[in-house]
């Protein structure tokens, strides 16, 4: 007999292991993480709700917003590395490959210019219409 799965959809083709680490990752914010989570938490970023550290597959996004199809990333130094960078590109792909927008802000960006990054963040919700997908069992 098969074992019927639990787990909602979002969440079905993620590692197990990663629940604990997306766990650890919420509680060892980045200060950047730190700031946009206070501006996106508790839906008061328009009305949105926005998980963080969101499994996703394989991968864990920054934060999710399901409603509207999109993921932020916020790139810390070590982004700038060739091996992370050739991951980044993979993991972008399998992103965007599931019909989500994904944001990429530099860790500075958040810092020095939170009202830009909230203004893109804000005409992506307006403007992005994910592609029409085949529903996943």
């Amino acid at each position: 007999m098969k074992e019927k799965n639990t787990l909602p959809p979002m969440f079905r083709n993620a590692p197990p292991k990663h629940f604990s680490f997306a766990r650890t990752l919420r509680l060892n914010e980045t200060p950047a993480e730190k700031i946009l989570w206070d501006k996106l938490k508790n839906k008061q970023f328009h009305g949105l709700k926005w998980r963080r550290q969101h499994l996703f597959g394989k991968y864990i996004l920054d934060f999710f917003c399901q409603a509207k199809s999109i993921s932020i990333e916020l790139d810390g130094a070590y982004h700038f590395t060739p091996e992370q960078q050739e991951y980044d590109a993979i993991r972008t792909e399998f992103i965007r490959n599931a019909g989500l927008l994904e944001l990429r802000f530099t860790n500075s960006e958040i810092e020095n210019n939170l009202e830009g990054v909230l203004r893109q963040i804000k005409h992506a919700c307006d403007n992005y219409i994910p592609p029409a997908l085949p529903l996943l069992e």
